[in-house]
């Protein structure tokens, strides 16, 4: 008898929970429907749900949250997601156009018939981050036979030298008034990097290339003698043979400067070239059909397709 009282008392229960519950979710349901639109099936499902699972305690926390859904603020979203009216956003989109026409701006810079203005548009632009083959387009307007386009470019080269030597001079005070190892190493690293890009840059006379060549070696060595483990520096290095043509010391700084962690996607173009000058051919067909990342190098790219063997 007393299992039997226990079922029915329970059965009783339940029911009437589900009926208070059922009551519960209808008065959510009509508040929350008039914000949360098209959803009330939704809405009355989880309230009842929620009601059901929780006796007694989940009508108090259901109330908290009704409350709270109601008041709680969204950013502003579309009213209808499916269709989206562009004209509203036509007056946020700018209006752009091309400074320098349909072609780039090498093909403008060599355009007789383009104007100054535009071409001196085009140095200015390329000016600024100059990469070596910008640095290579604006030396080229050098001998145009505007001397105003002439001049402008040359005040260009002018002055990314004069950066870089004021670089240079701030970084040898520091290495010389170093304090300590580390500062004294970190200044080296940077002088050696510095002087590199007077020379991979072409910004330095053909007479000194010698000389600033020399810098390189002497503080790329001199990082290297108390840190043999710097990976950029192998590498500079590396660059720095290949650029004079010493093939083998070049192959074993930048194999190097691979083992200490420099990505080998960067360091397969240059020992692509080491072994081509080397003639070992079949090396340089294996090492770009490895490469992977070199596929978004848009320079790069035809020659690895000729190497694969694909048109």
């Amino acid at each position: 008898m007393g299992v039997e009282r226990i079922f029915d008392s329970l059965v009783l229960f339940y029911s009437l929970n589900a009926l208070l519950s059922t009551l519960i979710a209808l008065i959510a349901t009509s508040y929350l429907k008039k914000k949360y639109l098209d959803k009330d099936i939704y809405i009355f499902l989880f309230c009842w749900t929620f009601a059901f699972v929780l006796p007694i305690v989940g009508y108090f926390m259901l109330a908290w949250i009704v409350f709270f859904l109601l008041h709680v603020e969204y950013g502003v979203a579309l009213k209808d997601e499916k269709v989206i009216n562009m004209e509203e956003f036509l007056s946020d989109f700018p209006k752009i156009k091309r400074s320098f026409g349909e072609a780039g701006i090498g093909k403008l810079l060599s355009d007789e018939e383009a104007s100054e203005e535009l071409k001196l548009k085009a140095l200015t632009s390329l000016s600024e981050n100059a990469k070596r083959d910008d640095i290579e387009t604006i030396k080229k307007m050098l001998g145009d036979k505007n001397d105003e386009v002439r001049l402008y470019s040359f005040s260009i080269i002018n002055k990314l030298e004069r950066n870089l030597n004021n670089k240079i001079h701030e970084k040898l005070k520091e290495f010389n008034n170093a304090k300590n190892k580390k500062a004294k190493i970190q200044a080296a690293a940077e002088l050696a990097h510095l002087y590199w890009d007077l020379v991979y840059y072409q910004l330095s006379d053909e007479d000194l290339k010698g000389f600033i060549i020399k810098e390189v070696e002497k503080y790329a060595t001199y990082v290297l003698y108390r840190d043999s483990s710097n990976p950029q520096i192998n590498l500079l290095l590396g660059k720095v043979y290949l650029y004079q043509k010493k093939y083998n010391s070049a192959q074993l700084f930048i194999t190097t400067a691979l083992k200490r962690g420099v990505n080998r996607d960067f360091i397969i173009p240059y020992l692509a070239e080491i072994f081509f000058e080397k003639r070992q051919f079949q090396t340089v067909k294996r090492l770009l059909e490895n490469a992977k990342d070199i596929e978004f190098n848009s320079k790069l790219y035809p020659i690895v397709l000729l190497w694969r063997g694909k048109e």
